[in-house]
């Protein structure tokens, strides 16, 4: 018996007639035939060794890519032990695992795990394609069969299915690869591997699909009818004609993206994707250049933020808009199949399908080819935290798709007769030509094909529709034709309204130069949003007025929060004339979240780079179709002088202006980027203070361009120690000049015995002493040192045991040594501060 043929069973109505005598009961049977198991089960083989074929060659190239990159990009640290021809053995059964739609899961044993899906829809395509090919293969190298009941059909895709959902569940558990990391009781370990549940789930999904069509395929009986789901006609014209049209819409995308991937990524890594994502990028680029958007979304620790990308987002450059052609393409030669192969008229009461169909197809590749991962990590006592992230088309996206499906119905209603009034006869016969199926065994008497469709049309002629091609019969016995195909042939394909051909090239051409001028105004207006209403404008405006020195229209642009009393040095009249102001400002990134966006700016300052980041809000919108942006007031820089300062500073001044400082806190004062020379005021020849000088970038970026070493703060000048030393031989002069034994104010004194009863008392200085005047930061310390005074006079007569009993001349000799201090007073001049004797 042939593998396709079917056992009796009594329960069921497909039992076919047994030799058994009346009243007895066949033996039962298996719902399937070992055959049909077994087949069933070859086929799940066939697509998983498909798969991992492709999977493999995936790994391949991207080894291959990895070999031809720098190695010192790869480099890792040597605690880390991987077996490396295990990792490479496993990633192809990790693909596989994927493909069939199991999470990928990575765990760090006690810190942490995260789960990430991702479909490689390349090695999907590629399992249901191995099983469906192989189901149709043998169809034809074994004898025609009679059709199968939907159950019987059913029960096989089910079988194939089961099978690489429970083989690929027990591969996936089995190929897992982890690694270790550090030593001792800091030693963690890493494993990871797809989800076996998730791998089981997913596919019996793809494998059960999978054969079901190729089951399909190969009934006599071709279509979802030969499964027990009866389509209705209009969608099945609708699904046909938007398969044409996926024809153009892919083949141009996949060029795109070909040649995008070679010069963005290299030539390896592009064919890895195409092995591996191809179809994911290409729901995504499609959806794109449908007006559709991408989503990115993330959560985590109580906040969340999302964005949408679309052909009008900011830094989607504007030849981009030229994409949309593909989509109107595609409408055009489904719109033109749809009206060839479908009955005429077409009632706008069917016009529902093609919408319904491309939103439904829409949705599904929304689900299948994102990207979503949800993580958890542990800090021990620190706690513990949580989140995920996702990127797929945005679900909106499946209403624009509607949209596009019901420009296909009125492009069949309207404008089909003059596009094929212009398109090369062969062309027209491509897109009207309609499969016929094979009759069922036995032949039948109906003289049509299985599904009711007639040959192909002639260049002007669409196709008739008739009935149901797919009457949804149950097993009908070979020999016998199923009662519901029809007996009667169908009429004739009706006639396309004739179209003068010189008319449609008009009507055509006008419709192109339309849909051009739409085009070029989506151009034209991406191009201005992305120049002159775009996030980074408000940012180079105010670029380019500190660039100018126009520090009032910079503060117009984003007035900051500081006070009246900071504010000296954001004027036009003291910014005028700062130098290293900021120059051939560039825009290095941009990044959007909703209304807010981030952009990195990089600017010259006399040859070194400075980078400086600004926040915008979007408040509104410009002429309807612009966004209207508005700059966030970055911060002031702030320079501040405490490391500098060796003194308490009230004042400084900036660039020749006084800018008195805070009396409490760090010294410190803002300014905008330039280049800002700082010093104390005049206080007069005895006293100086150095100039420093700071670059001033974004905030935060404030550098001195003086040694480490210098410091804010008044020194005493030349002059002043000439005055401190003059000043000090003045007072020694003035000491001597007095008959006292002790002279006021004086650091000189006479402690012998009654010299203070010496008449005639006179100091002199019989060596001259030396002055040296050194600046002690506050003060003068003047020594005076190596010198000698003398004081003499007529010690009278006295009392006491040693008294003279007559006048006796008198004699006293001392060295000078000592210091004198001498600080600014508050007329300017020198006063002698805090003296010491130094004997």
């Amino acid at each position: 018996m042939p593998e396709e043929t079917i056992a009796s069973n009594p329960s069921s109505a497909e039992g076919a007639t047994t030799g058994e005598p009346a009243g007895h009961a066949p033996p039962p049977t298996l719902p399937l035939t070992r055959q049909q198991l077994t087949a069933a089960a070859a086929r799940a083989g066939i697509g998983y060794a498909a798969g991992l074929v492709v999977a493999l060659l995936a790994v391949v190239a991207l080894g291959i890519s990895m070999a031809t990159t720098d190695a010192s990009s790869w480099s890792g640290g040597s605690d880390v032990s991987v077996d490396g021809l295990g990792a490479v053995l496993t990633l192809p059964f990790l693909f596989v695992g994927m493909a069939l739609l199991g999470p990928l899961n990575a765990s760090l044993v006690g810190q942490g795990s995260a789960s990430v899906f991702l479909a490689p829809l390349s090695i999907t395509a590629v399992i249901m394609a191995g099983i469906l090919l192989w189901t149709v293969v043998r169809r034809r190298t074994t004898d025609a069969v009679a059709p199968r009941a939907p159950r019987t059909l059913w029960l096989e895709s089910l079988v194939t299915g089961g099978v690489l959902g429970l083989g690929g569940a027990i591969l996936a558990a089995v190929f897992r690869f982890s690694q270790s990391t550090g030593d001792g009781l800091f030693q963690y370990a890493f494993t990871t591997g797809v989800n076996a549940f998730g791998v089981f789930a997913g596919g019996i999904l793809v494998g059960t699909t999978a054969a079901a069509l190729g089951l399909a395929l190969r009934s006599p009986q071709p279509g979802l009818t030969a499964l027990g789901i009866p389509v209705p006609a209009v969608v099945r014209r609708s699904a046909d004609a938007l398969l044409v049209g996926a024809v153009p819409a892919v083949g141009l995308t996949l060029i795109i993206l070909l040649i995008a991937g070679v010069a963005r990524l290299g030539l390896g890594e592009t064919i890895t994707g195409v092995l591996t994502v191809l179809p994911n990028v290409l729901v995504l680029g499609l959806g794109v250049a449908s007006l559709g958007g991408i989503q990115a979304s993330a959560s985590g620790g109580g906040a969340a933020a999302g964005y949408v990308a679309t052909l009008s987002s900011e830094g989607v450059p504007a030849w981009a808009w030229l994409a949309v052609l593909i989509p109107v393409i595609a409408v055009v030669a489904a719109g033109t199949r749809l009206r060839l192969v479908a009955r005429d008229p077409l009632p706008w009461s069917a016009a529902w399908a093609t919408p319904l169909v491309l939103a439904a197809v829409t949705l599904l590749a929304t689900l299948v080819s994102g990207v979503r991962a949800v993580g958890s990590a542990s800090a021990g006592l620190l706690g513990s935290a949580a989140g995920e992230a996702a990127l797929h088309l945005a679900v909106w996206t499946a209403l624009v798709a509607a949209a596009w499906g019901l420009l296909v119905e009125v492009v069949a209603r309207r404008f089909a007769p003059w596009v094929v009034a212009v398109l090369p006869p062969r062309l027209v016969n491509l897109l009207s030509t309609t499969r016929t199926t094979t009759e069922p065994p036995g032949g039948s008497d109906s003289g049509t094909a299985g599904d009711g469709t007639a040959p192909p049309a002639p260049a002007v002629q669409s196709a008739p529709s008739g009935a149901d091609p797919h009457p949804g019969a149950d097993d009908v016995p070979a020999g016998s034709a199923p009662s519901s195909l029809p007996t009667t042939p169908e009429a004739g394909p009706p006639t396309l309204p004739a179209v003068d051909r010189k008319k449609a090239l008009i009507v055509l051409g006008t419709v192109g130069a339309g849909i051009i001028v739409v085009v070029g105004a989506a151009v034209a207006r991406n191009v201005v949003a992305s120049t002159v209403y775009s996030p980074s404008a408000p940012v180079e405006a105010y670029l380019d007025a500190l660039e100018r020195g126009d520090a009032q229209a910079a503060l117009a642009l984003a007035d900051p929060d500081v006070p009246n009393s900071e504010r000296t040095l954001l004027t036009n009249d003291v910014y005028g004339g700062v130098a290293e102001r900021p120059t051939g400002a560039t825009i290095t990134d941009i990044e959007r979240f909703e209304d807010i966006a981030t952009i990195t700016a990089t600017y010259d300052q006399e040859g070194r780079k400075s980078t400086q980041t600004f926040t915008v809000r979007r408040t509104g919108a410009e002429l309807l179709v612009f966004d209207r942006w508005e700059l966030v007031a970055p911060e002031v820089p702030v320079v501040d002088l405490a490391s500098v300062a060796n003194q308490q500073l009230g004042t400084v001044v900036v660039n020749g202006v006084d800018v008195d400082l805070a009396p409490s806190g760090s010294p410190a004062f803002r300014a905008l980027p330039g280049r800002w020379e700082v010093t104390l005021p005049d206080v007069g020849e005895l006293q100086s203070a150095p100039t420093l000088t700071f670059t001033v970038g974004g905030p935060g970026d404030v550098w001195s361009d003086g040694p480490d070493d210098e410091v804010l703060g008044y020194s005493f000048t030349s002059e002043a120690l000439d005055a401190a030393e003059a000043a000090a031989r003045a007072d020694l002069d003035a000491c001597v000049a007095s008959p006292e034994a002790e002279p006021e104010g004086c650091e000189l004194a006479d402690f012998s015995y009654r010299a203070d009863e010496v008449t005639g008392a006179a100091w002199a200085v019989t060596t001259d002493p030396t002055f040296t005047a050194t600046d002690d930061g506050p003060s003068i310390t003047v020594e005076v040192r190596d010198g000698q005074v003398t004081r003499t006079g007529t010690m009278p007569p006295g009392g006491g045991w040693f008294a003279e009993t007559e006048p006796t001349p008198y004699s006293y000799e001392r060295d000078l040594r000592y210091s004198t201090t001498y600080v600014i007073g508050q007329d300017g001049k020198l006063v002698i501060g805090e003296g010491i004797w130094d004997w």
